[in-house]
């Protein structure tokens, strides 16, 4: 049928049965790697929108604009990006919500496979599971509105409730970071 299956990979969310217009969900995960491997693609999405980083740099943002009756995974290619011993992996989520001119039929969520190939000839597989912490943000209020005459998110970011270094070597979690949830979204897309 032509659908992409990142089966095991699983769609994660912050822990919850409601979801709040514009909201931003930080989620890390630590990889350790006993070198730097000779090749890491994969694939990548968030709804409604994402940034990915690894240890704490930008590598790339989306879906790119797209029919949102057929979501279009992102490709990534993390090869440059990952070194040897401990790496961070972080994505910043924002979920528009529904209505408004946006998808009535998106649901809250972000899905991540990374194949690994290592210089021995071994493959890895690193999937969006329960290894990784979520972090409701309140840096990025949840639940402002759209401006009805603009129709767009009006991001008003107060670095005071920032996690800083959250997506880096050596950040140490608190109470905030939890196991995410898993909303009942298929892996095939």
């Amino acid at each position: 049928d032509g659908a992409l299956d990142l089966s095991p990979a699983k769609w994660l969310w912050y822990p919850g049965d409601r979801v709040l217009p514009n909201t931003f969900v930080l989620f890390r995960r630590i990889l350790q790697l006993n070198a730097k491997p000779k090749k890491a693609t994969g694939w990548i999405i968030g709804e409604s929108r994402y940034q990915l980083e690894v240890n704490g740099r930008r590598v790339q943002w989306g879906p790119a604009p797209n029919d949102p009756r057929w979501p279009e995974v992102d490709h990534m290619d993390l090869t440059e990006s990952l070194t040897s011993g401990e790496n961070v992996i972080g994505a910043t989520v924002l979920y528009f919500g529904q209505g408004d001119a946006t998808c009535p039929m998106s649901r809250a969520g972000f899905i991540f496979k990374l194949e690994i190939e290592h210089a021995d000839g071994r493959l890895e597989t690193v999937v969006s599971d329960n290894s990784w912490r979520c972090h409701l943000s309140q840096a990025w209020k949840p639940g402002q509105h759209r401006m009805f005459f603009m129709q767009a998110l009006q991001e008003e970011f107060d670095g005071r409730l920032h996690p800083h270094g959250w997506n880096e070597k050596g950040f140490a979690e608190n109470d905030d970071w939890l196991e995410p949830s898993y909303p009942p979204c298929a892996a095939n897309l």
